[in-house]
């Protein structure tokens, strides 16, 4: 078996700006976004460093492609936040 690598996305950056966000019942629709953003990013961090310590090659491909399918995710939010929040200003 082929060593497993995190397929990078291209990203936007945004999330690395932003601080977390606690969940509260009134959030707006872009503070939800940027909490959804860094949870992405939160559990990419997770799964890479998992796949770090996993010493057997089938688990680290496992976590390793969980933490693309977040990267991915997170790509998608930022795209959002970017079309939805900031093109309003």
């Amino acid at each position: 078996m082929g060593q497993a690598k995190v397929k990078e996305t291209q990203g936007w950056g945004l999330t690395e700006t932003f601080v977390d966000t606690p969940f509260r019942s009134d959030m707006s629709y872009a503070e939800v976004l940027r909490m959804a953003m860094k949870n992405e990013e939160a559990s990419y961090n997770l799964y890479t460093s998992a796949a770090q310590g996993a010493s057997e090659p089938g688990l680290k491909k496992i976590l390793l492609t969980l933490a693309q399918e977040e990267s991915h995710h997170k790509e998608k939010l930022e795209k959002m936040y970017d079309k939805d929040v900031l093109q309003d200003f």
